[in-house]
């Protein structure tokens, strides 16, 4: 995102590390956390299953004094509050590839349907589905808990943010990861305390995170949840090609495409 900038390009530049679970070798290199201006990364714990050469207690101290080091938040694994119908992913044979999370509810319409109902049968059960107010209450209590104890941590701040705006703006495009939109509200704060001036104007970034997924209709409504904003890439597998937002072609393009990899099998629409 930073590099679309031409003034954040002007005074840096943009030296890409592979993501910590991506890292093969298990650490940033010291020549390379020595000579950096700024350092922009997530608080990776000493704990942490990659390495303790990529925890914030080893990189930190390899960083210069002039070094300016800022956290970002890490939001993996946060979105669960927004749906409660998701669960582990779902990936190919040799797990190369990640089809789409567990949706308890269209394994559930399968279960009762099975493989010969039509889509819209399908649809129908995903639009009527209601959990307990409790459940969806618990995984916000949960998940909230979690947010706000992890952003003592981070330089950038961002849960007033999301409970500001979350009903306009769409802030996950799935259970475990942010959306663009969240991405560059980050973006921009990060800019405002490196003090680079920036134009938020016709800006076209496209995060590419996750499995753009659509939140259920009735956790839509509890949280009374009204954006009619894209989720997320404007091409993906499940969605084709976008000009503009449309739920329901949206969540009936979701129900096939996620019956076909979960279970191989093609809906068919009503003739």
């Amino acid at each position: 995102m930073f590099a679309l900038f031409p003034e954040f390009d002007k005074w840096y530049e943009i030296i890409p590390i592979p993501m910590i679970h991506e890292n093969d070798k298990g650490e940033i290199g010291d020549d390379i956390l020595a000579m950096s201006d700024v350092y922009i990364h997530q608080d990776i714990r000493r704990e942490n299953k990659f390495g303790f050469k990529l925890s914030d207690e080893y990189t930190l101290s390899k960083l210069s004094d002039k070094c300016i080091s800022i956290v970002i938040p890490n939001l993996v694994g946060f979105g669960g509050w927004l749906y409660p119908n998701l669960g582990r992913l779902i990936t190919n044979e040799d797990k190369t590839e990640n089809y789409c999370f567990e949706d308890s509810v269209l394994e559930e319409a399968y279960k009762r349907l099975g493989s010969n109902s039509l889509i819209d049968d399908y649809i129908e059960y995903y639009y009527a589905y209601k959990f307990d107010e409790s459940i969806i209450k618990n995984k916000f209590d949960e998940d909230w808990s979690k947010i706000k104890s992890r952003e003592e941590n981070w330089d950038i701040k961002i849960a007033d943010y999301i409970e500001q705006k979350f009903k306009c703006i769409p802030m996950f495009v799935d259970a475990g990861h942010p959306s663009k939109y969240l991405m560059r509200k980050i973006g921009f704060d990060v800019l405002d305390m490196l003090e680079i001036n920036y134009s938020e104007e016709n800006l076209e970034y496209e995060s590419y995170l996750g499995i753009p997924t659509p939140i259920l209709p009735s956790v839509k409504l509890y949280y009374g949840i009204s954006f009619d904003l894209p989720y997320e890439q404007r091409k993906s597998r499940f969605f084709g090609n976008y000009s503009r937002f449309d739920e329901s072609r949206y969540i009936s393009e979701y129900v096939y495409e996620y019956i076909k990899l979960a279970h191989s099998v093609d809906l068919q629409f009503e003739e």
